[in-house]
């Protein structure tokens, strides 16, 4: 069964020793909790070739992550292999399974994530932002970053500048608390979440030729 906001387990004690960190989202939208495999260690054997070496010993890891899943009867799972570096992320959408699968190949788990509070939760089940797991706020302070692109087909470069200069100076004017950065394209504002969500409506409003990505920083505890 798969989480919902009622049923969802946070990360506890049980997972303490494998390195846990929040989710970044709900993995193709079903699965809140992942587990990362370390790459398999392989040794190079004379007269064989090593991706020959590696692409065995890979498919032995899949196949040992397959059985454990079927004998456990886990049918709500999803088994990814990165083809660049053969690492193995395993997706689960019951919190007892995962811990199941953690403590079975313990000594093989690089990292888990998934939800780790209440509001961790519902910001992974709001589409409006990204998440961005850090080990500190940007700055050392601010918990929300806004991503400000200016259209640019709308301008000649002078207008465009110009109109970026413009975003600058009444972002600067309307939020008590914040610090931009950018580029040609695009401007990001750094700002605490309670301030932005009572401000961003007057952005969208002044500013029709842009696209505003946000982002929420959650941090690794």
């Amino acid at each position: 069964m798969s989480s919902t906001l009622s049923n969802v387990q946070y990360l506890d004690r049980h997972v303490a020793e494998y390195n846990p960190s929040p989710s970044e989202s709900i993995y193709f939208g079903k699965y809140p909790y992942k587990i990362k495999l370390k790459s398999p260690v392989v040794k190079k054997v004379p007269g064989v070739p090593f991706n020959r070496s590696l692409s065995s010993v890979s498919s032995n890891l899949r196949e040992e992550l397959k059985d454990a899943l079927y004998h456990g009867n886990i049918t709500d799972a999803r088994i990814v292999c990165s083809s660049s570096n053969n690492n193995y992320a395993v997706y689960f959408a019951n919190y007892q399974q995962f811990v199941e699968i953690l403590t079975i190949f313990g000594n093989a788990v690089s990292e888990c994530f998934g939800p780790v509070d209440s509001t961790h939760w519902e910001m992974l089940n709001d589409n409006n932002y990204n998440i961005e797991v850090r080990k500190k706020y940007w700055y050392n302070h601010y918990d929300t970053k806004l991503s400000i692109l200016v259209m640019i087909s709308h301008f000649a470069p002078r207008e465009h500048q110009e109109y970026k200069k413009e975003i600058r100076e009444y972002v600067t004017e309307l939020f008590e608390d914040v610090r931009m950065s950018g580029t040609y394209w695009s401007c990001d504002l750094f700002v605490r979440y309670d301030e932005f969500i009572e401000l961003l409506p007057f952005i969208k409003l002044k500013f029709d030729k842009i696209k505003v990505k946000y982002t929420r920083c959650v941090l690794k505890r």
